[in-house]
């Protein structure tokens, strides 16, 4: 990897403007994962869990809003909002439900939600996801006895906010991405493809491996072109230089391994929110690297 010098001066200025900004900003509800997702799983219906999700996730990097904020140069969103927060109906709706009327005026962390978007959690997601089997709340309460799903209604005991929360909690394999990027990740996978080509759960866990892998390597692919398109409209010079460079640098990273500093911050960056879109727990960390 090259080094190269990175003078924190002449970012400091911007940093500011960001943080600044997001201090500022109400915190909101985003609905774009929910509806993307259930948009996936309709076309779905009948596929194996595991087949289902790894399309799920890819269709929402496939086709989410992607934003390049006035002085961002580390890029990369995860809902469409400056300050917002996604929604998880396959885990669990009910809850959705319960505090659809109650996001703007709850006492403790509050969120705003428009008219708009509540009609079509109301009318579109909540509906569909009430009704869908292939949940983790579903599929977790078929483990439970009915005595026990009824003491926990009770409230005698409480285990499915462990169960159906994004747990988080994990350090994603960076090191794996940075030896040889998606590319050369994605020749891994088809190499053992080969190898296990009899053991068919084998099989299905590296087609969905292949199938995240490849809704990553589009969302980077996705910013690059992004980034050239407002480059082509920008009139400052300075801005333009830079939006050029965070086109390239990301479709660099969409293929290959990072090459620079610059380019394995954006690649982790992109990995940290990837994760997050997919999972949405605390505590997805950096580890050692």
């Amino acid at each position: 990897m090259h080094t190269e010098t990175i003078r924190i001066p002449e970012y400091a200025e911007r940093i500011n403007k960001m943080k600044e900004q997001i201090i500022k900003q109400p915190h909101e509800i985003c609905i774009e994962r929910a509806e993307l997702i259930t948009e996936s799983y309709k076309l779905t219906k009948g596929e194996p869990p595991t087949i289902r999700f790894a399309k799920a996730i890819a269709y929402i990097l496939e086709n989410m809003e992607l934003k390049i904020r006035e002085n961002e140069f580390l890029v990369g969103n995860r809902t469409t909002k400056l300050v917002g927060t996604a929604l998880f109906p396959e885990v669990r709706v009910d809850t959705i439900e319960l505090d659809l009327e109650n996001y703007n005026t709850r006492d403790v962390q509050s969120f705003l939600i428009s008219e708009n978007e509540k009609n079509i959690l109301r009318k579109k997601i909540v509906p569909y996801w009430k009704n869908e089997e292939d949940t983790v709340k579903s599929r977790f309460n078929s483990y439970l006895s009915p005595e026990l799903n009824e003491l926990m209604l009770m409230l005698l005991y409480i285990v499915d906010t462990d169960i159906t929360n994004g747990v988080g909690h994990f350090f994603p394999g960076f090191s794996n991405v940075f030896k040889g990027g998606f590319d050369g990740l994605l020749s891994e996978v088809e190499e053992k493809e080969r190898d296990f080509s009899h053991d068919d759960e084998k099989l299905r866990f590296l087609e969905t491996v292949k199938i995240l892998l490849k809704g990553a390597k589009i969302y980077i692919e996705r910013y690059s072109k992004l980034a050239k398109n407002m480059a082509n409209q920008e009139e400052d010079p300075e801005r333009k230089r830079e939006l050029l460079e965070i086109s390239e640098l990301c479709f660099n990273i969409s293929k290959n391994a990072p090459k620079t500093f610059k380019e394995a911050l954006q690649l982790i960056f992109f990995v940290q929110v990837i994760s997050g879109i997919e999972d949405g727990g605390f505590a997805i960390s950096l580890g050692r690297l």
